[in-house]
């Protein structure tokens, strides 16, 4: 992408040496076939990796998303490492040429006199970088969440495991409550619908496991894109949307909305099935009920963690209620779209 200079390494060289470092906390499966799920999105969509093959940096390990922006119109995201926020992202446009051929180009946005050049087809991306610097070559790999399927631990509250939606109930509004109506789906799978949903059950301390699926939703921008929400006590939500392939934001997946972007965007492409590990710490109060201790939110977000222990000045724009002395339940959003949800527990903490 740039000639060897101090940029050029800290852009796309890694500390840690080998392919594998690309996605340290989650399963690489190069050339994989690609899930069930994927085959209804579009073909080229997902993740990538390899190794610069020319150049200063031959035999360095390159990270790319290939983002399908809308019908007709692509991106390939360069960087050095899935699990690492890097400094800039090379961003190159895209366009088909054929069903199996998306051709790209764009420059190095940290030497603009170096232009990239990529060919995708069949799974494996080829490029050149101009004039006389270096070429690369990724294939299609599958990042897995470690997390991915956890078992609720001794003690957990299993909230949904795909065999009824007891523990639920949809949020009140302007009447009472009603019993849950989302989609029951084969898998052991639950789909947004009819309005947002919260616990029966309200918490205060707690650590959370989610498990959920975005919609692949081509020319839908930015708020509209996928969005759904994982609410603490119904009031401090991590955000759920496609942010695929894009910087880390402060509204983006793995946000705490409006608060805190995730320190790396950890966002698979849609279709793919993702995790979320909350730890939530609830507010403090004094004898006169006077804040002492703002909420406390970690999350781990497919096996990285991306927020820690992240103090929260006040319950989201959209949450539920403003009673933040009183426990809450745990509410997943409905916004319209039809994020999908799986295999969701919570442990509650004793302090």
């Amino acid at each position: 992408m740039m000639r060897p200079t101090p940029h050029l390494t800290t852009l796309f060289v890694l500390a840690l040496t080998g392919l594998s470092t690309c996605w340290a906390a989650a399963q690489s499966q190069p050339g994989s076939a690609p899930s069930p799920f994927q085959t209804q999105g579009d073909r080229h969509m997902g993740d990538y990796e390899g190794i610069w093959t020319l150049g200063p940096d031959s035999g360095q390990p390159l990270c790319a998303h290939v983002v399908s922006v809308e019908p007709g119109k692509y991106e390939l995201v360069l960087r050095p490492s899935f699990t690492d926020p890097p400094p800039v992202d090379a961003r190159l446009e895209g366009h088909p040429e054929g069903p199996s051929r998306v051709v790209f180009a764009g420059i190095d946005p940290l030497d603009p006199a170096l232009r990239i050049s990529a060919v995708l087809q069949d799974g494996i991306i080829e490029a050149t970088v101009s004039p006389d610097y270096g070429g690369f070559r990724l294939e299609r790999a599958r990042r897995v969440s470690p997390t991915m399927g956890a078992k609720p631990p001794e003690g957990a509250l299993v909230l949904f495991d795909g065999t009824n939606l007891d523990a639920w109930e949809h949020v009140p509004g302007a009447g009472a409550a009603r019993p849950c109506r989302w989609l029951m789906l084969e898998g052991g799978v639950m789909e947004v619908r009819d309005g947002g949903i919260i616990t029966r059950k309200h918490f205060t301390d707690c650590k959370a496991h989610v498990e959920f699926r975005l919609p692949f939703m081509p020319g839908r921008r930015e708020q509209q894109r996928a969005n759904s929400g994982v609410y603490l006590q119904g009031r401090y939500e991590v955000q759920i949307l496609d942010t695929f392939g894009m910087p880390a934001l402060v509204n983006g997946c793995g946000s705490i909305y409006n608060v805190a972007p995730p320190r790396v965007n950890m966002c698979l492409a849609p279709l793919e099935w993702q995790t979320y590990d909350i730890i939530f710490r609830a507010p403090r109060f004094d004898p006169d009920g006077k804040m002492i201790v703002a909420p406390r939110l970690t999350v781990v977000h497919n096996g990285v963690t991306i927020n820690e222990n992240q103090p929260v000045p006040g319950p989201t724009r959209a949450s539920l209620d403003a009673n933040v002395t009183l426990p809450g339940g745990l509410h997943l959003q409905d916004h319209g779209n039809p994020v999908q949800f799986r295999n969701i527990w919570l442990v509650e903490s004793a302090d």
